[in-house]
C-alpha cells in the first residue's frame, strides 16, 4: 500500500508509503483491551495540519528513527488516531511518526500536505472523551448515553431507516446542515460530500487566492462541523489535490460521479440515503438528486430527499420548503441541545458568512417523488439562472437524459 501526500499542483509532490496492517496490528496486540471489541480503524488521508500531538515527551532517538525510514522509503504505519470536538485528529498511537512526518515535510509543503491515518471509529454506545491526570491528558475510549431519538414525537414511516445507517449525500460542504438533528438521532451517520465546494469563479475563492486552497478550506471546515455533533464518517469524492468533481460542474460529470460512488455505497451498505431534492436551486443539487435516484434503483435502498432552496413563482428565494408536497413530508423541531449543536456546525463554516439564513427552524424530509428528469422541477427561471450562472436548466436536464442513456446502454 501506498501513502501519498496531496499538496497544491504548484508545489512539489512528497509520496510517503504505509502500511495498513501495522495500524491495525497494533489494535489488536497493543491497543487498551476495551478498543478491541469497540473500536474500528478506517484508513484516509486527512490535511497534517490537523494532526494534533499528545504532549508527552518523544524520545529524539525515536524520532530519528523514524525518520530515518520516511527518508529511506521504507514503509511505516499510519498513526493511530480520534477525532476531536474541535474537528482536529489526536495522535492515540504513533506520535513519535507524527515528529519524524513534520520534519521530513518541508515546511513549504507541510501546510497544505495531508497524510494518512487510521482513524479509532467508535462502535455505538462508545465516545472518545477528554481526562486528565494530573499534568497529563488524553482521549479515553468510554461509554456514552445518547439523547432520545426522537423529540418531540414523530411519526416516521415503517422501514424508514433514516434513523439507523443512513448515507447523506451532499454536494458541498455545509449542505449537511440542513439535516443537522437528524444526523444527531440517527445510530450511524455518514456524510458523503460529492464536490469540492470551490467554483470556478474568482467571486467565490478569491480572499483566498486559489480554488484548491478554497476546497481545502471548506474540507476542513466540514470536518470539524460534523466533529461538533460527534461525526467521523466523512468522504469526498474528490481524490485530495484533484479536483475532478468541481462545484457547478457536477451535472457535466454524472457518469463518473456515479461509477466511483455506486461501488462505495454498495460496500457500506446503508438503511437510507438522503439527498437533496429536484428543485432548481443548485445544479449539483440537483444533481445529487439525480444521482441518489440511480444508485437506489440499483442496490434497492429507500431514497429520501430534503428541500434546500429554490425560487418561488414570485421569484421569492425559498429556504427548506419543497416545491410540491405532497403529503408525505416528516417535519423535525429540534430538541434544545440539537439546536445549539446545529449552531456550532454553522459557526464552524467561517468561510459561508450567509450559511445561517439560508435554514430554518424546522427540518422536512419525504420519500424520494418521482421525477422526471429530463424536465425542470418546476415552471419558471431556476434559481441559478437568475443569479445568471453559466448554466440553463434545460443543459442540465440534457446531461440527466444523457446519463440515463449511457446507463442504460452499459446495462445492455
Amino acid at each position: 500500500m501506498c501513502m501519498s501526500v496531496a499538496v497544491e499542483p504548484a508545489q512539489p509532490s512528497t509520496a510517503i508509503r504505509c502500511q495498513d496492517y501495522l495500524s491495525q496490528e497494533w489494535l489488536w496486540l497493543q491497543a487498551p483491551c476495551r478498543w478491541r471489541e469497540n473500536v474500528e480503524l478506517t484508513f484516509r488521508s486527512v490535511p497534517y495540519l490537523a494532526l494534533e500531538g499528545a504532549g508527552s515527551r518523544k524520545r529524539p532517538d525515536i524520532v530519528s528513527k523514524w525518520l530515518a525510514k520516511l527518508e529511506g522509503g521504507e514503509p511505516v504505519p499510519p498513526p493511530v488516531v480520534c477525532l476531536t470536538e474541535r474537528g482536529t485528529y489526536y495522535v492515540r498511537d504513533g506520535n513519535h511518526r507524527h515528529e519524524a512526518l513534520g520534519l521530513f515535510l518541508a515546511a513549504d509543503v507541510r501546510n497544505s500536505a495531508e497524510v494518512r491515518v487510521a482513524i479509532a471509529v467508535p462502535k455505538a454506545g462508545f465516545g472518545f472523551r477528554y481526562r486528565r491526570y494530573g499534568h497529563y491528558g488524553t482521549y479515553q475510549l468510554e461509554r456514552i448515553r445518547r439523547p432520545a431519538r426522537d423529540w418531540p414525537p414523530v411519526r416516521w414511516p415503517a422501514s424508514h431507516g433514516l434513523l439507523g445507517r443512513v448515507l447523506v449525500l451532499a454536494a458541498h460542504p455545509d449542505d449537511e446542515t440542513a439535516c443537522a438533528w437528524l444526523l444527531q438521532r440517527a445510530r450511524e451517520p455518514a456524510v458523503w460530500f460529492l464536490t469540492d465546494g470551490a467554483p470556478a469563479s474568482g467571486g467565490f475563492w478569491g480572499r483566498y487566492g486559489s480554488p484548491q486552497r478554497y476546497a481545502a478550506v471548506r474540507r476542513l471546515e466540514s470536518r470539524r462541523a460534523l466533529a461538533a455533533i460527534g461525526i467521523s464518517d466523512v468522504h469526498f469524492l474528490n481524490s485530495p489535490g484533484q479536483p475532478e468533481f468541481e462545484d457547478q460542474e457536477l451535472y457535466r460529470a454524472l457518469p463518473a460521479a456515479l461509477s466511483r460512488l455506486l461501488p462505495s455505497v454498495e460496500w457500506m451498505r446503508p438503511e437510507a440515503i438522503l439527498a437533496p431534492t429536484y428543485e432548481g436551486g443548485h445544479p449539483d443539487h440537483d444533481a445529487c438528486s439525480f444521482l441518489a435516484h440511480l444508485i437506489g434503483q440499483a442496490l434497492r435502498v429507500p431514497i429520501w430527499e430534503m428541500p434546500l432552496y429554490h425560487r418561488s413563482r414570485a421569484g421569492v428565494l425559498l429556504h427548506q420548503q419543497f416545491v410540491r408536497p405532497n403529503g408525505t413530508e416528516v417535519i423535525l423541531r429540534p430538541r434544545p441541545v440539537e439546536g445549539r449543536n446545529r449552531d456550532r456546525m454553522v459557526a464552524e463554516y467561517a468561510s459561508q458568512t450567509d450559511l445561517a439564513g439560508y435554514l430554518s427552524a424546522i427540518e422536512t424530509f419525504r420519500p424520494q417523488a418521482d421525477y422526471d428528469y429530463s424536465r425542470p422541477p418546476h415552471e419558471g427561471s431556476a434559481n441559478y439562472e437568475l443569479w445568471e450562472w453559466p448554466m440553463t436548466s434545460a443543459e442540465v436536464c440534457t446531461a440527466f437524459a444523457d446519463c440515463l442513456k449511457e446507463c442504460g446502454a452499459r446495462r445492455t
